[in-house]
């Protein structure tokens, strides 16, 4: 008769402690990614004029984006059998990103969307650093690719800015 394992395999090796740095600071970053994925639908909504055929594709891309970030940085917070934040008056809390009005031009949108891409990208140099102190890899590989990604993003809208 086989001996039934009692390892849960959300006890990783980290500490209550570590565990809660981590999750720290994957919640305020996944807040972050929360109310940039909301800024940039009603963007994508909301965007009128010249630019309206190209911008309306790059929000929704940066969407799309965004909603694939959340689920990979919820699949962190899960893997620490924690729950995400789930009301919205606290992922505003949370979240490094002001929400935003969508009565702007859409050269105004593509510098708030910067801005907000620059936030983001320090909030994930924050968190890689923090997992590599602690050693999760895991995380800070998930993060890193993140921030690949959302490098190219940024870049492809200070092109289009000049």
């Amino acid at each position: 008769m086989e001996k039934e394992s009692k390892v849960n395999i959300f006890d990783l090796e980290y500490s209550k402690l570590e565990k809660a740095e981590m999750i720290t600071h994957l919640n305020k970053l996944l807040s972050s990614y929360q109310v940039f994925y909301h800024k940039t639908r009603n963007f994508y909504w909301n965007i009128v004029g010249q630019d309206n055929y190209d911008l309306r594709k790059s929000f929704r891309d940066l969407n799309r984006k965004s909603r694939q970030h959340m689920d990979r940085l919820t699949g962190r917070i899960r893997l620490f059998n924690h729950r995400t934040t789930e009301k919205w008056k606290d992922i505003l809390l949370h979240s490094e990103i002001a929400e935003s009005n969508s009565e702007l031009t859409g050269f105004e949108m593509v510098k708030v969307i910067i801005a907000d891409i620059l936030t983001l990208l320090s909030a994930q140099s924050d968190c890689i650093q923090k997992a590599g102190e602690l050693g999760d890899y895991g995380t800070e590989l998930v993060v890193k690719r993140m921030t690949c990604a959302l490098e190219e993003e940024y870049l492809l809208l200070v092109s289009w800015l000049k």
